[in-house]
């Protein structure tokens, strides 16, 4: 994922993901480590060339001793753009490692009719900080309702996607002029049957909505002790009804 923070479309109109820098340094043993196991996974991953440019896709393919191989890109009509040596941010996730990115170069070289695209091996890569805490998702039986943000009220205009002890994920139905490190005072947030609670939190992610508008992550900041009562009662019971749900199934 993108370190860099920005906060304009790019030149297709399209707003490109904001997140905040948030990560650690691997060491160069465990890098190769990681990328060798990416690699045998055939892991997706994402390229970019500047950070309000739409990404290129591919898979890792393989390593040899000074170059990552992929498996080409996709869209293919970026192809072109990518045979040139160019410098790229390249992020991908692992599964219960977290997510990483690295800088680096690419560049194809034709085989045959197709294009084989290497980059540079990466002296490190970022890990960004995982999840501490269990997402709850609100519910029909269990609503989760964005009343207000700043004394603005919200309700029809702001839904709650997911919400933890650490923060939320906000979806506006229209886009929001804010960015990441923008802190927000009293977000007041109605729960099924715990009542209100209010927080302030500072805006760690801004990306786009799935049908237009935008979604904001949001970092709780500390919760008194009420609040964080009432906000793991509610969080309990999403995960009591999501065990039900899968019992059920």
């Amino acid at each position: 994922m993108l370190s860099t923070v920005g906060g304009k479309p790019n030149k297709e109109g399209v707003m490109v993901p904001q997140i905040a820098e948030n990560f650690e340094l691997v060491s160069e043993k465990k890098t190769v480590a990681l990328l060798k196991e990416a690699c045998d996974l055939k892991l997706r991953i994402k390229l970019y060339r500047t950070a309000d440019e739409t990404p290129a896709y591919s898979n890792l393919l393989g390593i040899n001793e000074s170059h990552l191989i992929l498996a080409g890109l996709q869209p293919k009509e970026l192809e072109e753009s990518f045979v040139q040596p160019c410098s790229i941010e390249a992020d991908f996730k692992m599964a219960d490692k977290g997510a990483f990115s690295f800088n680096t170069t690419v560049q194809g070289v034709r085989v045959g009719k197709e294009y084989q695209f290497y980059t540079d091996w990466p002296s490190s890569l970022r890990v960004y900080q995982r999840r501490k805490y269990f997402r709850a998702h609100p519910t029909q039986e269990l609503p989760a309702t964005c009343v207000s943000i700043s004394k603005r009220n919200t309700v029809g205009r702001v839904r709650v996607e997911n919400i933890s002890l650490d923060g939320a994920l906000l979806t506006f139905s229209s886009t929001a002029d804010i960015s990441v490190g923008k802190i927000l005072k009293n977000i007041r947030l109605r729960l099924a049957s715990e009542g209100e609670l209010n927080a302030d939190g500072i805006v760690r992610l801004v990306m786009p909505g799935e049908k237009g508008g935008c979604c904001l992550g949001i970092q709780f900041d500390v919760l008194d002790r009420e609040t964080h009562k009432r906000l793991t009662a509610y969080i309990i019971k999403c995960q009591k009804q999501m065990i039900r749900r899968k019992v059920d199934v």
